[in-house]
């Protein structure tokens, strides 16, 4: 393994996490396997994974070309390691297998193409269609050879080189996608997420000495790499492809009188950029080798050249020491094949890997809706109509079946609700609308289990139906609206069906493909969702490493690298689930940043030092989100610049954003910082981001509203949302990052659900993985596990925006009580949360010893020293803090470590007002005791009512908090009886709650005079249980008597016209009104009825109730209250 100084390459002298990261990944690479890399984003990742797998591989090029022993690299006693041997035997081979294929090919051709290809086209009598082709109508259909399907079952191979004879090889997709000759060196596969992130690894290996000693070939897809306007102007990836592949197929030829094929005398023009000159092309993919060049300078290349650089990528693949690619082209064997990608003995090296499995099971996962299943139906149907005399048998049969099981699942979404839930399997988690199915289950119950779906796959895939099906279809639609008049005599509904736009065309086409291909998965692997309401058949892939494990097979090393990887058992049981953790090669670097710039604290409680239960259940209390609010605000005192928090949803978003403008909390944030709200769409998060990180530096001119007297911006964004990965917080844009709640998915999502459900049933088959067995760590089961995996790894996607290089600082703040039980006594984390953070931050985690029971260590801290402590923390100029107001100061240090000890004074003589308003403070601190000195000096000073109300009420409060049952009852009888308090508030308050629980205050009830008898309370307390059952008494009492008014007013009125007297009304008109007012009556005594019974059964449950809490239990010789 090569030391320090053997990473030539490293453009300067590397920190000590960047030598052992590289050292580390050397060693992997060496030995081969899977290694897990990860590293903080602002140590130099990229440049650090470059330097040593390039150091790397140009060492195992020498040291194969020297044909000597490797040293460090391979034990001395070989020449070259087996799997370098094994790789070029592999190569021999596949290129021998594939000549005689060939030659086998071209022999067959030969000898049955007048049979194949002449005769079958040669009827007695013309059909329809040959005599529109025959005639040179510009409407007819002179290019429908383009669309016939190619024939399945190895016909479709011997078509494609009898073409390829016909016309130059420039002109054949089959040439330009042949097998790739034998590589002779051995190869790198360096992904990342997106063509933007490759460009970036471009420009690091620009620093490197090795731009000039090994070739890189960055491979793109044709939306990035085509170069012809004409496709490029149909968008898509899939209209792009088979709009390419079309050009390079020769001319369909026309057939003369007699049936037989003319001769033309030249080909379709086809792609310019494809038949450009072979000097030109080699040109260009020799510039590719030698030059350092990312998609874009490639497609600028290829306009200079007038030559293709698609396929120029494709002829340099082979040769390239290094190819870049994003990673979706590694995820799916099919796009490793289309590409013309072999992993036999590569290394591959995943940067960005977090959202690799994301990436896996979306390329495995299909859905496909009613609408694209009818509008598939209808095209295959069109086409089989048009088609039908010039397929040949086998081709007809496919696609009957192939339209059979289109008709078939379509008729799964047409099922009413209820028939389809009495048919779920027991296994299966359903709700109304919405349920999942085994594979087979799904197959069988819907009448596909005796259609071999694996043919019917392949037919598609040979006879090329995807594209030729959807092209006659735009073929179709283009010449009816040319010449309408001529197709107005035939079937539109058959040739032209109507499509909507999201069933149109290619699209609706390539989801039911997409669907029908998934079928054929291993049935233990994923599962089927069926939507009833959205109108959706969706296979949902359970297993993502089913299909990685053929990457994991052939490669020699396979490298995840990530700036969080976090928690890597998670990662690990989802790609590899038969290679232990302890197996795998994992490396974690620490951070260059000095510890004194970051801090890592959990907040159990806010301000008022209410604990923050931020669960779904109680996030939305009107109490909790002020705490929020408040917690917020003393942020953003404290914290100079930009501070960015994350919610877990839009929803909880708007809710704390709507009750903080009507409490007053927003305008208060708004008067310290410029506050921005994460947009839902994508084209204004741009706007907002550059308007937040422009408030959160100072770098522009207040608008016109004004930005007076506020220092720095809050922005506050979505876990998941796009502001939560890839975005730069660095520096000023984000000196605190806040975790508001820990955003856990919907545990009632069908599909996790489901995916809990998979992993328990991995965990209960020991063979199956013993990885999967439940944890150790507090038992959970492996469904439980992958449920907080999933939220922790959005926890450590939000917190990982901050601290960006080594001269960055910030604040990481996890607002929410679950995190307290993540911290042992000495303040270091001890259980799963805190665990499963990045490995470089648990360092940073504040030590704070021994916590009071409600300190809040971070927010609040004594105004005296708070700018000294801020500088201390922050390494920042004191002047950019403000003090915080007195009334927060309690039990607070920016310092880890820092103990602040607020002695309390005894209560001096002071006026009662000044007594109670200093209780509150020490109450609001947790500091009951105290608090009860001061509420007691007020009433000895001589306090107004109004005064002594408070006092004694609050005191009640406090000995409540400490449990003094008797003292607390006591002091709530005196404030209702003598100085007229509302029994109400008492009863309602939820700092009572205990106290109302206890034998002391029902035994007061009935000697408080707050106007409320026990039997008032009992109807208090019933009455709670249904807060609008009094409105809705009350509103059908006065419903009630209107209709009773209106039924006697109704009923003289219908007597009169019955008895035909003078001046009666309309006998008809009378009786309905009548018979209007006599059914709402009916209807609102119901109702009535109904709610004053369920009134009296909860008055009667309450005194039942209390009743039983006042017995006395007698055991042997003690009486229990």
């Amino acid at each position: 393994m090569p030391a320090g100084q053997d990473f030539p390459a490293f453009p300067y002298a590397p920190y000590g996490v960047q030598q052992d990261f590289m050292q580390s990944l050397y060693s992997c690479l060496q030995e081969g396997g899977i290694g897990l890399f990860e590293s903080p984003t602002g140590t130099g990742k990229t440049l650090s994974l470059l330097c040593s797998v390039l150091q790397w591989l140009q060492d195992a090029n020498n040291a194969a070309a020297a044909d000597v022993p490797q040293g460090d690299l391979m034990p001395a006693n070989e020449a070259e390691p087996d799997w370098m041997r094994q790789q070029a035997t592999e190569h021999v081979q596949q290129a021998n297998a594939c000549r005689a294929a060939k030659q086998i090919l071209l022999d067959m051709t030969q000898k049955r193409a007048e049979s194949h290809f002449g005769r079958r086209h040669r009827p007695s009598a013309k059909s329809p269609h040959q005599g529109a082709v025959d005639s040179g109508d510009v409407c007819g259909d002179p290019d429908d050879e383009n669309f016939l399907l190619d024939d399945a079952g190895g016909q479709a191979s011997m078509r494609s080189l009898l073409n390829n004879s016909d016309a130059s090889s420039s002109d054949s997709d089959t040439a330009q996608e042949s097998v790739p000759p034998s590589r002779k060196r051995i190869q790198v596969f360096f992904c990342s997420r997106t063509h933007s992130q490759l460009s970036q690894v471009m420009a690091e290996v620009g620093r490197t000495p090795f731009k000039e000693s090994l070739s890189f070939v960055p491979l793109g897809s044709r939306k990035a790499l085509c170069i012809n306007a004409g496709v490029q102007k149909l968008g898509t990836v899939a209209r792009m492809n088979e709009r390419c592949l079309e050009l390079q197929k020769p001319k369909a030829k026309k057939r003369d009188s007699t049936g037989d094929r003319k001769q033309t005398s030249k080909s379709s023009p086809g792609c310019p950029y494809l038949k450009a000159s072979s000097k030109r092309a080699q040109q260009l993919k020799e510039e590719m080798l030698k030059e350092v060049l990312d998609v874009e300078d490639l497609a600028a290349r290829g306009q200079q050249h007038r030559s293709c650089p698609y396929y120029a990528t494709r002829h340099a693949l082979p040769e390239a020491d290094v190819v870049l690619l994003p990673y979706s082209s590694l995820t799916t064997q099919a796009s490793r094949e289309a590409v013309g990608i072999n992993l036999q003995g590569a290394v591959v090296i995943v940067d960005e890997a977090h959202n690799l499995v994301d990436a896996v099971g979306s390329a495995h996962s299909a859905q496909v809706s009613l609408s694209q299943l009818q509008a598939s139906e209808a095209q295959l149907a069109a086409y089989l109509t048009h088609f039908r005399q010039r397929l040949s048998p086998s081709n007809t049969q496919q696609l009957n079946i192939l339209v059979l099981v289109v008709t078939l699942l379509a008729k799964v979404l047409l099922k009413p609700a209820a028939a389809q839930q009495s048919r779920l399997d027991s296994t299966a988690a359903a709700s109304s609308t919405c349920s999942i199915q085994l594979l087979n289950h799904f197959l069988f119950e819907h009448g596909l289990d005796n259609i071999n779906m694996f043919r019917i796959v392949r037919f598609m895939k040979e006879s090329k139906l995807l594209f030729k099906v959807s092209g006659h279809y735009e073929h179709q639609l283009t010449k009816a609206a040319r010449c309408p008049a001529p197709f107005s005599t035939q079937t539109p509904q058959v040739c032209i069906p109507a499509i909507d736009e999201e069933g149109s065309g290619l699209s609706a086409l390539h989801a039911t493909v997409a669907f029908i291909g998934a079928l054929t998965d291993d049935a233990a692997d994923g599962r089927i969702l069926i939507d009833l309401q959205q109108g959706t058949l969706k296979y949902l892939l359970l297993n993502p490493a089913a299909h990685f494990a053929q990457v994991v097979e052939e490669t020699h090393a396979l490298v995840l690298a990530s700036g969080t990887l976090s928690p890597l058992p998670l990662l690990q049981r989802q790609l590899f689930p038969h290679h232990p953790l302890s197996r795998l090669h994992t490396f974690t670097c620490g951070h260059v940043v000095p510890a004194s710039r970051l801090l890592l604290l959990p907040l159990p409680c806010g301000p008022t030092g209410l604990g923050l239960d931020l669960r779904h259940a109680t996030r939305s209390r009107p109490g909790m989100m002020d705490e929020l609010g408040r917690l917020l605000m003393n942020i953003c005192q404290a914290v100079p610049q930009g501070v960015v928090a994350f919610a877990p949803s839009f929803a909880y978003i708007a809710q704390l954003h709507q009750h903080w403008q009507a409490s007053g909390l927003w305008d208060r944030l708004s008067a310290k910082k410029v506050t921005f709200v994460e947009p839902r769409t994508a084209a204004a998060v741009a706007t907002c981001l550059q308007e937040y990180s422009a408030a959160a530096l100072a770098t522009a001119a207040p608008p016109a509203s004004g930005w007076a007297g506020q220092s720095g911006a809050l922005l506050l964004c979505v876990v998941g949302g796009r502001l939560s990965e890839g975005i730069n917080f660095g520096d000023g844009l984000g000196r605190a990052v806040v975790m508001l709640g820990l955003p856990f998915p919907n545990p009632m999502d069908i599909e996790l659900k489901e995916h809990m459900r998979y992993l328990d049933g991995l965990s209960a088959t020991p063979a199956t993985s013993s990885e999967a067995q439940v944890s150790a760590r507090s038992q959970q089961t492996a469904g439980q596990q992958y449920y907080e995996e999933l939220c922790m790894k959005a926890v450590n996607q939000c917190i990982g925006r901050v601290i960006r290089h080594q001269n960055d600082w910030a604040a990481v703040l996890l607002a929410d009580a679950r995190w307290s039980q993540s911290v042992d006594s000495h303040g270091r984390g001890s259980s799963s949360l805190l665990n499963q953070l990045p490995a470089w931050m648990l360092p940073h985690l504040a030590d704070f010893g021994p916590l009071p029971p409600l300190g809040c260590p971070l927010l609040v801290r004594p105004a005296r020293d708070a700018r000294r402590e801020a500088a201390i923390l922050f390494n920042s100029p004191t002047q950019t803090y403000l003090d915080v107001p007195a009334r927060f100061c309690r039990d607070m240090a920016l310092t880890r470590g820092l103990s602040v000890q607020n002695k309390t004074s005894s209560p001096a003589k002071d006026s009662a007002k000044s007594s109670v308003e200093t209780g509150l403070k020490l109450f609001s601190d947790g500091k009951f005791r105290d608090a009860l000195q001061y509420f007691e000096s007020a009433m000895q000073a001589g306090p107004s009512d109004d005064e002594a109300r408070a006092a004694l009420y609050n005191s009640a409060c406090a000995h409540a908090k400490l449990k003094q049952w008797q003292p607390a009852t006591d002091a709530v009888r005196k404030a209702v009886n003598d100085y007229q308090l509302r029994l109400t508030v008492a009863i309602k308050d939820a700092d009572l709650e205990q106290l109302r629980e206890t034998r002391e205050w029902l035994d007061a009830l009935d000697t408080m005079r707050g106007g409320l008898s026990s039997r008032s309370v009992a109807g208090l307390r019933a009455e709670a249980k249904a807060p609008f059952r009094l409105a809705r008494i009350l509103t059908f009492q006065g419903l009630f008597a209107g209709a009773a008014i209106g039924l006697v007013i109704s009923s003289t009125r219908l007597f009169a016209a019955l008895t035909g007297q003078a001046g009666a009304p309309d006998t008809i008109e009378t009786a309905r009104n009548f018979g209007i007012n006599l059914v709402g009556a009916v209807l609102l005594a119901f109702l009535l009825r109904r709610d004053l019974t369920s009134q009296s059964k909860d008055r009667r449950t309450v005194e039942r109730e209390e009743a039983f809490a006042r017995l006395q239990v007698s055991i042997g010789d003690r009486v229990l209250p």
